[in-house]
């Protein structure tokens, strides 16, 4: 049973790094693109849209590498990935003003 929860942590842990990495990708994308982004409802042109998808972009890669350079601290790791998920998911769910 042991060895069951093991595969299994073994396996979400993958499975968030490969989240983390992929909204890394997508923002760093968005970034090269298009500086055009939503802050709560307001939107956001220019310099200000650019630097904001760059730190979202930047925050989740480096939450995947922390979580690949320091394994021992994945619980606390990954509660900050999920407060990092939760502000993009409670931004994304506020309606634009427009």
């Amino acid at each position: 049973m042991k060895q069951i929860i093991e595969f299994f942590d073994t396996g979400l842990k993958y499975c968030v790094i490969a989240i983390l990495l992929l909204s890394s990708l997508v923002f760093i994308f968005i970034f090269t693109i298009n500086w055009e982004d939503w802050f709560f409802g307001i939107k956001l042109d220019g310099m200000v849209a650019g630097l904001y998808l760059l730190i979202k972009g930047l925050g989740a890669a480096s939450l995947a590498f922390l979580l690949l350079k320091y394994p021992r601290y994945s619980l606390a790791i990954t509660g900050i990935v999920i407060i990092y998920l939760g502000y993009l998911f409670v931004e994304s769910a506020v309606p634009s003003g427009g």
